[in-house]
Protein backbone atom coordinates (compact mmCIF):
# COMPACT_ATOMS: atom_id res chain seq x y z
CA UNK A 1 0.00 0.00 0.00
CA UNK A 2 1.40 3.67 -0.84
CA UNK A 3 2.42 5.46 1.30
CA UNK A 4 -0.09 8.39 0.28
CA UNK A 5 -3.38 5.66 1.11
CA UNK A 6 -1.86 4.72 4.13
CA UNK A 7 -1.96 8.26 5.23
CA UNK A 8 -5.41 8.97 4.14
CA UNK A 9 -6.84 5.97 6.51
CA UNK A 10 -4.65 7.19 9.68
CA UNK A 11 -6.38 10.67 9.01
CA UNK A 12 -9.77 8.50 9.17
CA UNK A 13 -8.39 6.33 12.44
CA UNK A 14 -7.30 10.00 14.11
CA UNK A 15 -10.22 11.65 13.20
CA UNK A 16 -12.34 9.17 15.18
CA UNK A 17 -10.51 8.97 18.06
CA UNK A 18 -10.21 13.11 18.47
CA UNK A 19 -13.92 13.38 17.43
CA UNK A 20 -14.69 10.60 19.97
CA UNK A 21 -16.28 13.80 23.05
CA UNK A 22 -18.75 15.06 20.25
CA UNK A 23 -21.32 13.19 21.60
CA UNK A 24 -23.13 15.41 24.72
CA UNK A 25 -25.15 14.19 27.70
CA UNK A 26 -27.75 16.16 27.89
CA UNK A 27 -28.54 15.08 31.23
CA UNK A 28 -25.03 16.05 33.68
CA UNK A 29 -27.18 18.89 35.20
CA UNK A 30 -27.56 17.89 38.83
CA UNK A 31 -30.37 19.24 40.48
CA UNK A 32 -30.06 20.52 44.11
CA UNK A 33 -32.42 19.90 46.60
CA UNK A 34 -31.69 22.59 49.39
CA UNK A 35 -34.65 25.03 51.01
CA UNK A 36 -33.74 27.62 48.49
CA UNK A 37 -34.35 25.54 45.28
CA UNK A 38 -37.62 26.45 42.89
CA UNK A 39 -39.75 23.83 42.35
CA UNK A 40 -40.82 22.79 39.04
CA UNK A 41 -42.73 20.12 37.34
CA UNK A 42 -43.33 17.85 33.92
CA UNK A 43 -45.49 15.66 32.39
CA UNK A 44 -44.95 13.62 29.03
CA UNK A 45 -45.00 16.20 26.64
CA UNK A 46 -42.61 14.83 23.68
CA UNK A 47 -39.83 16.52 22.36
CA UNK A 48 -40.08 19.08 25.21
CA UNK A 49 -40.28 17.20 27.79
CA UNK A 50 -39.40 13.57 28.55
CA UNK A 51 -37.96 10.80 29.63
CA UNK A 52 -34.76 9.00 27.38
CA UNK A 53 -34.94 5.78 29.62
CA UNK A 54 -38.71 5.16 30.68
CA UNK A 55 -39.08 5.21 34.38
CA UNK A 56 -35.70 6.67 34.99
CA UNK A 57 -36.14 10.14 36.43
CA UNK A 58 -32.43 10.75 35.64
CA UNK A 59 -33.03 10.83 32.35
CA UNK A 60 -35.75 13.75 32.05
CA UNK A 61 -34.69 15.98 28.87
CA UNK A 62 -36.22 17.99 26.23
CA UNK A 63 -36.64 21.44 24.72
CA UNK A 64 -38.46 22.49 27.59
CA UNK A 65 -35.95 20.59 30.10
CA UNK A 66 -33.03 22.38 28.54
CA UNK A 67 -34.04 25.78 28.24
CA UNK A 68 -35.33 26.17 32.03
CA UNK A 69 -31.94 24.48 33.18
CA UNK A 70 -30.42 27.33 30.85
CA UNK A 71 -32.96 30.60 31.95
CA UNK A 72 -32.37 29.41 35.89
CA UNK A 73 -28.89 28.89 35.77
CA UNK A 74 -28.60 32.38 34.23
CA UNK A 75 -31.24 33.69 36.42
CA UNK A 76 -28.44 32.79 39.39
CA UNK A 77 -31.63 29.84 40.60
CA UNK A 78 -31.66 26.54 41.44
CA UNK A 79 -34.32 24.09 40.44
CA UNK A 80 -36.03 20.81 41.12
CA UNK A 81 -38.30 18.99 38.18
CA UNK A 82 -40.63 16.38 39.48
CA UNK A 83 -43.65 14.83 37.46
CA UNK A 84 -46.91 16.08 37.92
CA UNK A 85 -50.14 16.91 35.72
CA UNK A 86 -50.93 20.33 33.76
CA UNK A 87 -53.96 20.62 35.79
CA UNK A 88 -52.64 19.70 38.92
CA UNK A 89 -49.06 21.72 38.11
CA UNK A 90 -51.27 25.23 38.24
CA UNK A 91 -53.26 24.48 41.16
CA UNK A 92 -49.53 23.97 42.72
CA UNK A 93 -48.85 27.54 41.15
CA UNK A 94 -51.78 29.01 43.27
CA UNK A 95 -50.64 27.52 46.36
CA UNK A 96 -47.01 27.80 46.09
CA UNK A 97 -46.57 24.28 46.26
CA UNK A 98 -44.54 24.64 43.12
CA UNK A 99 -42.53 27.61 41.54
CA UNK A 100 -43.21 28.07 38.46
CA UNK A 101 -44.33 26.53 34.67
CA UNK A 102 -43.31 25.92 31.84
CA UNK A 103 -44.82 25.96 28.30
CA UNK A 104 -47.73 28.07 28.97
CA UNK A 105 -50.44 30.46 27.08
CA UNK A 106 -50.88 33.97 27.71
CA UNK A 107 -54.49 34.59 29.18
CA UNK A 108 -55.90 37.64 31.35
CA UNK A 109 -57.05 35.44 33.82
CA UNK A 110 -53.62 33.86 33.97
CA UNK A 111 -52.08 37.22 34.61
CA UNK A 112 -54.13 38.26 37.37
CA UNK A 113 -52.79 34.71 38.91
CA UNK A 114 -49.27 34.43 38.01
CA UNK A 115 -46.35 36.43 37.35
CA UNK A 116 -45.91 36.04 33.53
CA UNK A 117 -42.34 35.88 32.04
CA UNK A 118 -41.06 37.20 28.66
CA UNK A 119 -41.86 35.08 25.63
CA UNK A 120 -39.51 32.45 25.41
CA UNK A 121 -40.35 30.35 22.28
CA UNK A 122 -43.50 30.05 19.99
CA UNK A 123 -45.69 27.55 19.59
CA UNK A 124 -48.92 26.39 17.04
CA UNK A 125 -51.93 24.36 17.53
CA UNK A 126 -53.01 21.71 14.63
CA UNK A 127 -55.95 19.24 14.85
CA UNK A 128 -55.19 15.84 14.47
CA UNK A 129 -57.42 13.19 12.46
CA UNK A 130 -58.05 9.99 11.07
CA UNK A 131 -56.59 10.05 7.82
CA UNK A 132 -59.77 8.53 5.77
CA UNK A 133 -61.70 11.33 7.38
CA UNK A 134 -59.15 14.29 5.95
CA UNK A 135 -61.11 14.97 2.56
CA UNK A 136 -64.77 15.42 4.49
CA UNK A 137 -62.92 18.29 6.46
CA UNK A 138 -63.05 21.71 3.80
CA UNK A 139 -62.17 24.09 7.09
CA UNK A 140 -59.09 25.49 6.89
CA UNK A 141 -58.85 27.89 9.57
CA UNK A 142 -60.23 27.55 13.52
CA UNK A 143 -63.29 28.81 13.50
CA UNK A 144 -64.75 26.67 9.88
CA UNK A 145 -63.21 23.66 12.61
CA UNK A 146 -65.60 24.37 15.64
CA UNK A 147 -68.20 25.20 13.37
CA UNK A 148 -67.86 21.67 11.69
CA UNK A 149 -67.16 20.34 15.16
CA UNK A 150 -70.06 21.35 16.38
CA UNK A 151 -72.20 20.55 13.37
CA UNK A 152 -71.60 17.00 13.27
CA UNK A 153 -71.17 16.53 17.40
CA UNK A 154 -67.44 15.65 16.94
CA UNK A 155 -65.33 13.66 19.79
CA UNK A 156 -62.44 16.66 20.55
CA UNK A 157 -59.63 15.46 22.81
CA UNK A 158 -57.73 17.93 24.51
CA UNK A 159 -55.34 18.16 27.61
CA UNK A 160 -57.18 18.75 30.79
CA UNK A 161 -57.29 23.08 32.09
CA UNK A 162 -54.88 23.39 29.05
CA UNK A 163 -54.82 26.45 26.87
CA UNK A 164 -54.48 26.63 23.26
CA UNK A 165 -53.50 29.28 20.94
CA UNK A 166 -56.40 30.93 20.13
CA UNK A 167 -58.61 32.57 22.49
CA UNK A 168 -61.85 31.68 20.10
CA UNK A 169 -60.86 27.96 20.85
CA UNK A 170 -60.21 28.33 24.18
CA UNK A 171 -64.02 30.05 25.16
CA UNK A 172 -64.96 27.02 22.97
CA UNK A 173 -63.75 24.39 25.04
CA UNK A 174 -64.46 26.16 28.35
CA UNK A 175 -68.43 26.85 27.13
CA UNK A 176 -70.43 24.48 29.01
CA UNK A 177 -72.92 23.92 25.79
CA UNK A 178 -70.02 21.91 24.53
CA UNK A 179 -68.76 19.64 27.05
CA UNK A 180 -70.86 16.63 25.19
CA UNK A 181 -68.22 16.49 22.60
CA UNK A 182 -64.85 17.63 24.86
CA UNK A 183 -63.40 15.22 25.74
CA UNK A 184 -60.31 15.70 28.68
CA UNK A 185 -57.21 14.16 29.11
CA UNK A 186 -53.73 14.41 30.79
CA UNK A 187 -51.96 14.20 27.57
CA UNK A 188 -51.50 13.89 23.92
CA UNK A 189 -50.64 10.57 23.73
CA UNK A 190 -53.66 9.57 25.57
CA UNK A 191 -55.99 11.51 22.95
CA UNK A 192 -53.89 9.44 20.32
CA UNK A 193 -54.87 6.30 21.55
CA UNK A 194 -58.66 7.43 21.90
CA UNK A 195 -58.02 8.78 18.15
CA UNK A 196 -57.23 5.13 16.90
CA UNK A 197 -59.62 3.42 19.29
CA UNK A 198 -62.50 5.53 17.82
CA UNK A 199 -63.44 7.34 21.44
CA UNK A 200 -62.69 10.81 19.59
CA UNK A 201 -62.69 11.94 15.92
CA UNK A 202 -59.87 14.35 16.51
CA UNK A 203 -57.62 16.10 18.99
CA UNK A 204 -55.72 19.49 19.63
CA UNK A 205 -52.51 19.61 20.06
CA UNK A 206 -49.04 21.27 19.33
CA UNK A 207 -48.10 20.25 15.87
CA UNK A 208 -44.68 19.54 16.79
CA UNK A 209 -46.11 17.12 20.16
CA UNK A 210 -48.51 15.51 17.72
CA UNK A 211 -46.16 14.65 15.01
CA UNK A 212 -43.73 13.86 17.23
CA UNK A 213 -46.00 10.92 18.99
CA UNK A 214 -47.21 9.88 15.80
CA UNK A 215 -44.05 9.12 14.40
CA UNK A 216 -42.76 7.50 17.65
CA UNK A 217 -46.15 5.32 17.27
CA UNK A 218 -45.05 4.36 13.44
CA UNK A 219 -49.13 5.41 12.81
CA UNK A 220 -48.24 8.03 10.30
CA UNK A 221 -50.32 6.00 7.72
CA UNK A 222 -53.62 6.38 10.30
CA UNK A 223 -52.83 10.07 10.98
CA UNK A 224 -53.16 13.03 9.72
CA UNK A 225 -52.82 16.81 10.52
CA UNK A 226 -54.84 19.41 9.64
CA UNK A 227 -53.64 23.01 10.23
CA UNK A 228 -55.57 25.20 11.76
CA UNK A 229 -53.25 28.54 11.52
CA UNK A 230 -53.14 29.37 15.15
CA UNK A 231 -49.75 30.56 16.89
CA UNK A 232 -49.19 31.71 19.45
CA UNK A 233 -45.67 32.82 22.03
CA UNK A 234 -45.00 30.55 24.70
CA UNK A 235 -44.53 31.89 28.83
CA UNK A 236 -42.77 30.68 32.19
CA UNK A 237 -45.51 31.12 34.51
CA UNK A 238 -44.58 31.87 38.28
CA UNK A 239 -46.44 31.30 41.67
CA UNK A 240 -46.71 34.99 43.06
CA UNK A 241 -46.51 32.91 46.45
CA UNK A 242 -43.64 31.48 45.50
CA UNK A 243 -41.28 33.61 43.15
CA UNK A 244 -40.14 37.57 44.41
CA UNK A 245 -40.54 40.30 41.99
CA UNK A 246 -36.37 40.37 42.06
CA UNK A 247 -36.33 36.87 40.71
CA UNK A 248 -38.97 37.32 38.35
CA UNK A 249 -37.34 40.20 37.24
CA UNK A 250 -33.78 38.32 36.66
CA UNK A 251 -35.41 35.63 35.04
CA UNK A 252 -36.80 37.52 32.41
CA UNK A 253 -33.61 39.27 31.78
CA UNK A 254 -32.17 35.72 31.51
CA UNK A 255 -34.48 34.73 28.88
CA UNK A 256 -33.90 38.24 26.87
CA UNK A 257 -30.04 37.30 26.90
CA UNK A 258 -30.04 33.46 25.96
CA UNK A 259 -33.01 34.36 23.12
CA UNK A 260 -30.05 34.91 20.15
CA UNK A 261 -27.35 32.88 22.26
CA UNK A 262 -25.16 30.18 20.76
CA UNK A 263 -26.58 28.24 23.49
CA UNK A 264 -30.34 28.65 22.62
CA UNK A 265 -29.68 27.92 19.01
CA UNK A 266 -28.11 24.22 19.59
CA UNK A 267 -30.58 23.40 22.37
CA UNK A 268 -33.58 23.65 19.92
CA UNK A 269 -31.84 22.14 17.34
CA UNK A 270 -31.16 19.38 19.35
CA UNK A 271 -34.73 18.71 20.48
CA UNK A 272 -36.62 19.32 17.21
CA UNK A 273 -34.96 19.05 14.66
CA UNK A 274 -34.12 15.44 15.20
CA UNK A 275 -37.84 14.57 15.37
CA UNK A 276 -38.86 16.33 12.37
CA UNK A 277 -36.03 15.57 9.42
CA UNK A 278 -37.06 11.66 11.04
CA UNK A 279 -40.59 12.03 10.36
CA UNK A 280 -39.46 13.26 6.67
CA UNK A 281 -36.74 10.57 6.19
CA UNK A 282 -38.74 7.55 7.89
CA UNK A 283 -41.04 7.94 4.70
CA UNK A 284 -41.90 5.78 1.62
CA UNK A 285 -40.44 8.38 -0.60
CA UNK A 286 -36.96 8.63 0.80
CA UNK A 287 -37.07 5.46 1.68
CA UNK A 288 -37.21 4.72 -1.84
CA UNK A 289 -34.50 7.18 -3.16
CA UNK A 290 -32.47 5.78 -0.49
CA UNK A 291 -32.16 1.90 -2.52
CA UNK A 292 -31.96 3.91 -5.74
CA UNK A 293 -28.74 5.22 -4.06
CA UNK A 294 -27.56 1.82 -2.09
CA UNK A 295 -28.01 0.17 -5.52
CA UNK A 296 -26.37 3.05 -7.47
CA UNK A 297 -23.31 2.37 -4.93
CA UNK A 298 -23.40 -1.26 -5.10
CA UNK A 299 -23.01 -1.05 -9.21
CA UNK A 300 -19.78 1.57 -8.72
CA UNK A 301 -18.31 -1.16 -6.72
CA UNK A 302 -19.02 -3.80 -9.39
CA UNK A 303 -17.74 -1.74 -11.55
CA UNK A 304 -14.51 -1.47 -9.86
CA UNK A 305 -14.23 -4.86 -9.36
CA UNK A 306 -14.05 -5.81 -12.90
CA UNK A 307 -11.17 -4.21 -13.16
CA UNK A 308 -9.33 -5.00 -10.97
CA UNK A 309 -10.44 -8.67 -11.38
CA UNK A 310 -11.65 -9.21 -7.79
CA UNK A 311 -13.02 -12.16 -6.46
CA UNK A 312 -16.92 -12.88 -5.73
CA UNK A 313 -15.94 -11.90 -1.79
CA UNK A 314 -13.94 -8.92 -3.19
CA UNK A 315 -16.51 -7.73 -5.14
CA UNK A 316 -19.10 -7.91 -1.99
CA UNK A 317 -16.34 -5.82 -0.27
CA UNK A 318 -16.15 -3.88 -3.16
CA UNK A 319 -19.92 -3.28 -3.54
CA UNK A 320 -20.51 -2.82 -0.04
CA UNK A 321 -18.50 -0.26 1.23
CA UNK A 322 -20.00 2.69 -0.73
CA UNK A 323 -23.00 1.98 0.25
CA UNK A 324 -22.13 1.65 4.14
CA UNK A 325 -18.88 2.65 4.53
CA UNK A 326 -19.40 6.22 5.34
CA UNK A 327 -22.15 5.65 7.66
CA UNK A 328 -20.11 3.03 9.26
CA UNK A 329 -17.27 5.73 9.58
CA UNK A 330 -19.43 8.40 10.44
CA UNK A 331 -21.38 6.29 13.12
CA UNK A 332 -17.56 5.43 14.73
CA UNK A 333 -16.38 8.67 14.82
CA UNK A 334 -19.59 9.55 17.09
CA UNK A 335 -19.80 6.96 19.31
CA UNK A 336 -23.47 5.66 17.96
CA UNK A 337 -23.88 2.00 18.35
CA UNK A 338 -25.57 0.08 17.02
CA UNK A 339 -23.89 1.44 13.88
CA UNK A 340 -26.20 1.54 11.28
CA UNK A 341 -24.75 -0.92 9.32
CA UNK A 342 -25.82 -3.69 11.83
CA UNK A 343 -29.61 -2.44 11.04
CA UNK A 344 -30.06 -2.19 7.58
CA UNK A 345 -30.12 -6.14 7.23
CA UNK A 346 -32.68 -5.39 4.11
CA UNK A 347 -30.07 -2.75 2.58
CA UNK A 348 -27.01 -5.94 2.94
CA UNK A 349 -29.12 -8.72 0.87
CA UNK A 350 -30.35 -5.98 -1.65
CA UNK A 351 -25.87 -5.57 -2.09
CA UNK A 352 -25.76 -9.10 -2.19
CA UNK A 353 -28.21 -10.00 -4.46
CA UNK A 354 -26.71 -7.37 -6.87
CA UNK A 355 -23.09 -8.78 -6.45
CA UNK A 356 -24.60 -12.04 -7.34
CA UNK A 357 -26.77 -10.83 -10.23
CA UNK A 358 -23.52 -8.92 -11.76
CA UNK A 359 -20.85 -11.44 -11.20
CA UNK A 360 -23.25 -13.80 -12.57
CA UNK A 361 -23.82 -12.11 -15.56
CA UNK A 362 -20.33 -10.89 -15.86
CA UNK A 363 -18.84 -14.22 -16.45
CA UNK A 364 -22.06 -15.34 -18.90
CA UNK A 365 -21.05 -12.40 -20.79
CA UNK A 366 -17.22 -13.70 -20.86
CA UNK A 367 -18.31 -16.65 -22.78
CA UNK A 368 -20.67 -14.96 -25.09
CA UNK A 369 -18.65 -12.44 -26.76
CA UNK A 370 -19.70 -12.86 -29.94
CA UNK A 371 -23.49 -11.83 -28.73
CA UNK A 372 -22.37 -8.75 -27.11
CA UNK A 373 -20.29 -7.70 -29.96
CA UNK A 374 -23.13 -8.33 -32.06
CA UNK A 375 -25.81 -6.36 -30.14
CA UNK A 376 -23.37 -3.43 -28.81
CA UNK A 377 -24.44 -0.85 -31.19
CA UNK A 378 -28.20 -1.11 -30.06
CA UNK A 379 -29.04 1.13 -28.06
CA UNK A 380 -29.80 -0.68 -24.80
CA UNK A 381 -26.47 -1.81 -25.03
CA UNK A 382 -24.82 1.28 -25.46
CA UNK A 383 -22.23 1.48 -22.49
CA UNK A 384 -22.86 5.76 -22.62
CA UNK A 385 -26.62 4.72 -21.39
CA UNK A 386 -25.15 2.69 -18.65
CA UNK A 387 -23.10 5.49 -17.73
CA UNK A 388 -25.11 8.14 -17.26
CA UNK A 389 -28.24 5.53 -15.57
CA UNK A 390 -25.29 4.99 -12.95
CA UNK A 391 -24.16 8.82 -12.77
CA UNK A 392 -28.10 9.97 -11.79
CA UNK A 393 -28.70 7.08 -9.79
CA UNK A 394 -25.55 7.43 -7.96
CA UNK A 395 -26.43 11.40 -7.59
CA UNK A 396 -29.54 10.23 -5.72
CA UNK A 397 -27.83 8.25 -3.63
CA UNK A 398 -25.29 11.01 -2.76
CA UNK A 399 -28.14 13.54 -2.45
CA UNK A 400 -29.95 11.19 0.10
CA UNK A 401 -27.36 10.85 2.22
CA UNK A 402 -26.03 14.53 2.34
CA UNK A 403 -29.56 14.85 4.44
CA UNK A 404 -29.05 11.97 6.21
CA UNK A 405 -25.37 12.87 7.58
CA UNK A 406 -26.85 16.47 8.71
CA UNK A 407 -29.35 14.69 10.68
CA UNK A 408 -27.16 12.08 12.30
CA UNK A 409 -25.18 15.21 13.24
CA UNK A 410 -27.72 16.53 15.14
CA UNK A 411 -29.35 13.52 16.48
CA UNK A 412 -25.46 13.12 18.04
CA UNK A 413 -25.51 17.11 19.25
CA UNK A 414 -22.33 17.68 17.28
CA UNK A 415 -21.80 21.68 17.62
CA UNK A 416 -21.17 23.80 15.26
CA UNK A 417 -23.99 22.18 13.25
CA UNK A 418 -22.95 24.94 10.06
CA UNK A 419 -19.36 22.89 10.11
CA UNK A 420 -20.42 19.59 11.48
CA UNK A 421 -23.12 19.26 9.34
CA UNK A 422 -21.40 19.78 6.02
CA UNK A 423 -18.39 17.24 7.41
CA UNK A 424 -20.72 14.43 8.35
CA UNK A 425 -22.78 14.88 5.11
CA UNK A 426 -19.59 14.33 2.90
CA UNK A 427 -18.50 11.36 5.30
CA UNK A 428 -21.52 9.57 4.71
CA UNK A 429 -22.12 10.72 1.03
CA UNK A 430 -18.46 10.32 -0.52
CA UNK A 431 -16.53 8.38 2.77
CA UNK A 432 -17.06 4.96 1.71
CA UNK A 433 -16.13 5.09 -1.94
CA UNK A 434 -12.80 6.48 -1.11
CA UNK A 435 -12.26 3.45 1.34
CA UNK A 436 -13.69 1.56 -2.11
CA UNK A 437 -11.08 3.16 -3.91
CA UNK A 438 -7.94 2.11 -1.37
CA UNK A 439 -9.12 -1.19 -0.74
CA UNK A 440 -9.23 -1.83 -4.65
CA UNK A 441 -5.67 0.07 -4.94
CA UNK A 442 -6.94 2.44 -7.20
CA UNK A 443 -4.29 4.33 -8.76
CA UNK A 444 -6.56 7.54 -8.57
CA UNK A 445 -8.90 8.26 -5.22
CA UNK A 446 -12.40 9.58 -7.17
CA UNK A 447 -13.01 11.54 -4.53
CA UNK A 448 -9.24 13.23 -4.44
CA UNK A 449 -8.18 12.97 -7.71
CA UNK A 450 -11.53 13.26 -9.91
CA UNK A 451 -14.68 15.62 -10.44
CA UNK A 452 -16.80 17.66 -8.47
CA UNK A 453 -18.35 14.94 -5.86
CA UNK A 454 -17.69 15.11 -2.21
CA UNK A 455 -17.98 18.89 -2.56
CA UNK A 456 -21.83 18.67 -3.52
CA UNK A 457 -22.55 16.90 -0.37
CA UNK A 458 -20.30 19.38 1.46
CA UNK A 459 -21.79 22.57 -0.44
CA UNK A 460 -25.52 21.34 0.23
CA UNK A 461 -25.27 19.68 3.31
CA UNK A 462 -23.80 23.44 4.61
CA UNK A 463 -26.45 25.05 2.82
CA UNK A 464 -28.96 22.65 4.82
CA UNK A 465 -27.16 23.11 8.02
CA UNK A 466 -26.77 27.27 7.66
CA UNK A 467 -30.60 26.88 7.09
CA UNK A 468 -32.00 24.93 10.06
CA UNK A 469 -29.29 27.59 12.06
CA UNK A 470 -31.26 30.85 10.71
CA UNK A 471 -35.38 29.43 11.32
CA UNK A 472 -34.51 28.38 14.87
CA UNK A 473 -36.73 30.74 16.12
CA UNK A 474 -39.46 29.96 13.85
CA UNK A 475 -39.35 25.81 13.45
CA UNK A 476 -41.86 24.72 11.28
CA UNK A 477 -42.72 21.50 10.30
CA UNK A 478 -43.87 22.19 6.62
CA UNK A 479 -40.99 24.13 6.36
CA UNK A 480 -38.46 21.83 7.11
CA UNK A 481 -39.98 18.71 4.98
CA UNK A 482 -39.37 20.84 2.45
CA UNK A 483 -35.50 21.97 2.91
CA UNK A 484 -34.89 18.14 2.96
CA UNK A 485 -36.90 17.82 -0.55
CA UNK A 486 -34.71 21.04 -1.88
CA UNK A 487 -31.46 20.07 -0.55
CA UNK A 488 -32.26 16.23 -1.97
CA UNK A 489 -33.18 18.22 -5.66
CA UNK A 490 -30.50 20.50 -5.30
CA UNK A 491 -27.98 18.07 -4.92
CA UNK A 492 -28.91 15.89 -7.56
CA UNK A 493 -29.16 18.60 -10.16
CA UNK A 494 -26.16 19.93 -9.27
CA UNK A 495 -23.96 16.34 -9.61
CA UNK A 496 -26.13 16.28 -13.54
CA UNK A 497 -25.14 19.96 -14.47
CA UNK A 498 -21.54 18.94 -13.49
CA UNK A 499 -21.32 16.00 -15.17
CA UNK A 500 -23.17 17.07 -18.61
CA UNK A 501 -20.85 20.14 -18.52
CA UNK A 502 -17.49 18.46 -17.69
CA UNK A 503 -17.42 21.48 -15.03
CA UNK A 504 -13.37 20.88 -13.87
CA UNK A 505 -12.52 20.51 -10.83
CA UNK A 506 -9.78 22.34 -9.05
CA UNK A 507 -6.69 20.93 -8.95
CA UNK A 508 -3.49 21.61 -6.57
CA UNK A 509 -0.94 21.30 -9.93
CA UNK A 510 -2.44 21.51 -13.13
CA UNK A 511 -1.95 18.39 -15.26
CA UNK A 512 0.06 20.53 -18.04
CA UNK A 513 2.52 21.62 -15.12
CA UNK A 514 3.15 18.29 -13.61
CA UNK A 515 5.56 17.48 -16.21
CA UNK A 516 8.01 20.19 -15.24
CA UNK A 517 7.93 19.60 -11.34
CA UNK A 518 8.62 15.44 -12.31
Amino acid sequence: MSYFKKTIICCFMALGISLGGLQTNANETKYSTSDFTLIGGWYPWDPYQYLKIPSDQTSLTGLDIELQKLIMKKAGLEVQITPVSWKQHQEDLKTGARAYAMGAFYSEQRAKDFYISEPYRFEENSLFVRRRDMAKMKFDNVEGFLAYARQHNLKIGVIDKYQYASPVLNNFINDPKNEDIIVRSDTDTVNLNFLLTGKIQGFIADRIVGSTIIWRQNVGREVAEKNLHIKAPIYILMSKKKITEEQYKEINKSIQSIKNSSEYTKIVSWYLYPVLLLETTETDWFYFIEIIGIIAFALSGLVVAYRCNASLFGTFILALLPSFGGGVLRDVIFGRYPVWFMQASFYILLVITIVVVGFILAKLASYNLNFLRKYSHKKYFSPRIFEVCLMVTDAIGLAAFTVTGVLVSLIVKADPLWLWGPFFAFLTGAGGGILRDIVAKEARVGAIHGPLYPEIAIFWGGAFSVYLITIVNDVDPIKIKISVMVTIVAALLTRILIYYYRVPNIFYIREKDKSGLE
